[in-house]
């Protein structure tokens, strides 16, 4: 007689099953955990004020725009910007900071462990969302996305941990949702609410879920009162979550999208309406084929990456087709009960991938491997359905064994992506070599040479071997796209190291032309003068910034410098109690307040005496 299993040794088996899928997680990413701070963790970690002054930086992260706290953009008074809000996952990067200082290995081990708490939760929804009847399937969607190479710049990135917050938060809040559909307790859905709302305090892709909750509500059964309820505080939270938004950017104007860069996004200059959705179609093609063959890939696909296509041309219009064919597959397998969850999938695809396909409207990149994060789980639910139903009936061995080698096949490519990410330097060696035709690979390349190996450098031979690389990397991303003033910049401080100061001047020149009254660009070209002693000129240049940026201190203190120099020590002090009236605690002022009047005082003490003679 067969033995009956308890509702014990089921907890138990699905336990077993969720630290498989915890091993899993750690196996595939634990050798990001000596990884380096990279790329975008610069501007939000290591270089950004709020984050750097720990928890005394929480009341700026939460009442003013991200990137307002990077000190290498500076942004002018009220200069217009388009900048982001995303104090949740700031906040985290605060707190580490304060605890930990800078240290990205726990940085890292903190992505991990969200990434492996995302893969639970998703494993749990999916088994939810089909009544705990397809445990099996639920497990190895979990599995697929646990491994897909194409989340390494979410995991491998700690910047990226808004994208990986936002999804813990949003699944989360669809576990609360079932939960509400399911016993309609109201508790459940005011949960469910402020979970939704800390997701979109992380990012705002969450917003897409007011086209998710509906469509889980009809999965599941719900009633119309239920759906609809469900869905009016899903949109009421995203409504809040907008005016929130929209406030602290427009209180700093930091509202304007229209003010995309080429370089960050080409289709701001595609030239014609057929040239700029040709291309968005082209992208959402390379996104289905990065989700079946994830190689290479690259931490940038902005320009010249990714070709300008036409709407007629055949990658636009085989997209076109495979998207219009996507659509038509959801609506005939929504209208079969057995087939549901492959509409599921499609839908939950569809729905997430639209908020970045830059057709209603363009988004701050053209193309990025974090934008497929959320919609590769409708890849995986397709994926580990699909093989389940194609392999039933079949040995044992070969419905556990395809499953198995998908897996072997991704899981490599993954780790070795990671190993991609351990630097700078590692990370954009590689992606310059797989995209050669990439302006800002070529940019970050040269730019890594100067300002890590170059530094690190004791050899004057080698350093000089250095120079000519990153000479080649700046001209090559200049050669790709002439227009980008950051790189000229970048390639008149090489060449003015070089001592090759009139091309540095003319490089500087040429990024004046693309950002006329850039108060940075005008200071550099007194910094020019300033290497060659010329201070009266670089005087003249701090002035000319100065209109621009009336309260910089930098620039201030740029002036204060060039009149000890020229032993005009009471401007000197003028301009540094100028600085202090600002920022009292401003070492560089301090010292030069302190130095200028050492020197009029030494200056006093060694002139004689004056005689004079009273008559009677």
């Amino acid at each position: 007689m067969e033995e009956k299993r308890t509702i014990g040794d089921a907890f138990k088996g699905y336990r077993r099953l969720m630290g498989w899928l915890l091993a899993i997680c750690l196996f595939v990413y634990g050798n990001t955990l000596s990884n380096d701070y990279v790329m975008d963790d610069l501007a939000l970690i290591t270089r950004n004020t709020f984050v750097q002054d720990g928890l005394k930086g929480l009341d700026d992260i939460w009442a003013k725009p991200t990137l307002r706290g990077f000190d290498l953009r500076p942004v002018f008074d009220t200069a217009a910007s388009n900048d982001i809000y995303r104090p949740l996952a700031t906040s985290t990067f605060a707190i580490e900071h304060e605890v930990f200082g800078d240290n990205p290995g726990i940085g890292h081990l903190v992505n991990v462990l969200l990434f492996a708490a995302c893969v639970l939760l998703l494993f749990r929804f999916v088994d939810e969302l089909t009544g705990r009847k397809h445990t099996a399937e639920a497990f190895l969607t979990a599995a697929f996305f646990a491994v897909h190479p194409i989340h390494t710049e979410v995991v491998a990135n700690i910047k990226s941990r808004d994208e990986l917050l936002c999804f813990l938060f949003s699944f989360l809040a669809l576990l609360q949702m079932l939960k509400y559909y399911k016993h309609g307790k109201v508790a459940n859905l005011v949960s469910s609410a402020l979970l939704l709302f800390f997701s979109l305090l992380a990012k705002e892709t969450s917003a897409s879920f007011i086209l998710i909750i509906p469509i889980v509500a009809m999965f599941s059964g719900a009633g119309r009162g239920r759906m609809v309820s469900s869905t009016s505080v899903a949109l009421a939270i995203v409504a809040a979550y907008i005016a929130i938004r929209w406030s602290v950017l427009h209180a700093w104007n930091a509202d304007h999208p229209d003010m995309l860069d080429f370089i960050e996004n080409p289709l701001v200059g595609a030239g014609s309406a057929s040239a700029r959705y040709g291309t968005a179609l082209a992208v959402m093609a390379r996104y289905l084929w990065l989700l079946l063959f994830p190689y290479p890939l690259s931490s940038d696909y902005t320009f010249a990456t990714i070709p300008f296509s036409n709407v007629t041309s055949a990658i636009s219009i085989v997209s076109i087709l495979f998207y219009s064919g996507l659509i038509a597959a959801a609506v005939v397998l929504w209208r079969h009960a057995g087939s549901r969850i492959f509409a599921f999938g499609i839908i939950f695809f569809l729905a997430t991938i639209a908020l970045f396909t830059n057709l209603a409207f363009l988004t701050g990149s053209i193309m990025a491997e974090r934008f497929l994060f959320f919609p590769s789980l409708g890849f995986c639910i397709v994926l580990s359905f699909g093989l389940h139903r194609l392999l039933a009936g079949r040995p044992r061995l070969l419905q556990a064994g395809i499953p198995a080698v998908i897996c072997l096949i991704y899981a490599p490519l993954t780790m070795a992506r990671n190993a991609d990410w351990r630097t700078n330097d590692t990370l954009v060696s590689a992606d310059a070599a797989t995209h050669p035709k990439n302006a800002r690979l070529h940019h970050s390349l040269a730019y890594v040479l100067v300002n890590d190996r170059m530094a690190q450098s004791v050899n004057a031979a080698e350093r000089n071997e250095l120079a000519m690389q990153a000479r080649e990397h700046f001209l090559q991303s200049l050669e790709i796209y002439p227009k980008q003033s950051k790189v000229h910049t970048d390639y008149a401080n090489l060449l003015a190291q070089m001592g090759r100061y009139d091309s540095a001047e003319a490089h500087i020149l040429r990024a004046l032309q693309l950002r006329p009254g850039d108060p940075v660009i005008i200071s550099m070209l007194g910094g020019l003068y300033f290497a060659r002693g010329r201070y009266d000129k670089t005087l003249e240049y701090c002035r000319q910034a100065q209109k621009y940026a009336p309260n910089d201190n930098g620039i201030v203190f740029n002036m204060s410098m060039c009149h000890m120099l020229l032993k005009q020590y009471d401007s000197v002090i003028y301009l540094s109690q100028l600085i202090l009236a600002r920022d009292p605690e401003n070492k560089n002022a301090k010292n030069n307040l302190q130095a200028a009047k050492d020197s009029i005082a030494k200056q006093v003490s060694l002139q004689e005496p004056v005689k004079t003679s009273v008559r009677e």
